[in-house]
């Protein structure tokens, strides 16, 4: 498991706003009619002073209207995280619908921080991260009091990643070449075998062993052996 964290507590505030100007609008309205259209109202508002009414009303308003919302936006809030992996980030969020979104840190391409107005007196940040092979961003975390230190943190799980990435390809070549080492050095026992065994055959009774015999017996074969066995030590040599 990697390293899990949260949000600011902020930003709550800031997934409230909306909210809160619809109820002020609303109590505001209620306001003016309690002063001109009295009747709409229970009695009991026409008996106490107008501005206990008003703050009843008020009250009535938060407690009614804003305290769902409230409470809607601190389940959003306990399901908000996002998590540093080995290999990718996760961000996973929702209180009914689940939703998840995991980028690879291999596919990170780019991290904007913005924020609006009301972010910055609240001194929160958006962090928006664009991956390759989309137009868009692809994933966002709202509510950062620092993202240049998830930024940071978030730059080295990629630089690490990176890392291991040209160690594994380091030991896929060395892995490779140790199997050409041992290919080379079978053909050349290959070539060995073949000359040894040919040195001790009968003698010769036709004119394709003859052929062949002076082929093996050519000097240039036994350089391009020499030459071969060479070359692998040169190889073995190299490796060390």
């Amino acid at each position: 498991m990697g390293d899990k964290y949260k949000v600011d507590k902020k930003v709550k505030i800031l997934w409230m706003i909306p909210y809160t100007g619809g109820i002020l609008i609303l109590w505001l309205i209620s306001i003016f009619l309690l002063f001109f259209v009295q009747d709409i109202f229970p009695a009991f508002l026409s008996d106490i002073p107008f501005i206990l009414s008003v703050i009843l009303l008020l009250v009535a308003f938060i407690i009614f209207l804003g305290g769902p919302p409230y409470i809607w936006m601190s389940l959003r809030y306990d399901n908000l995280t996002y998590e540093l992996e080995e290999n990718h980030l996760i961000i996973s969020e929702g209180v009914i619908s689940k939703k998840q979104v995991t980028l690879p840190y291999n596919t990170i391409e780019n991290m904007n921080v913005k924020h609006s107005l009301t972010e910055q007196l609240l001194g929160i940040h958006t962090l928006e991260l664009a991956t390759s092979g989309t137009s868009g961003i692809e994933g966002t975390i709202q509510g950062l009091s620092d993202p240049k230190y998830i930024m940071s943190i978030i730059k080295s799980r990629i630089h690490n990643f990176e890392n291991k990435e040209k160690g594994n390809e380091k030991n896929s070549n060395q892995e490779r070449e140790v199997l050409q080492n041992e290919v080379l050095v079978n053909i050349l026992n290959e070539l060995k075998d073949i000359k040894t065994i040919l040195n001790n055959a009968p003698p010769i009774t036709n004119k394709t062993d003859f052929q062949t015999k002076k082929i093996v017996d050519d000097e240039s074969y036994n350089e391009r052996i020499q030459k071969l066995e060479d070359l692998i030590k040169k190889r073995m040599k190299d490796k060390k």
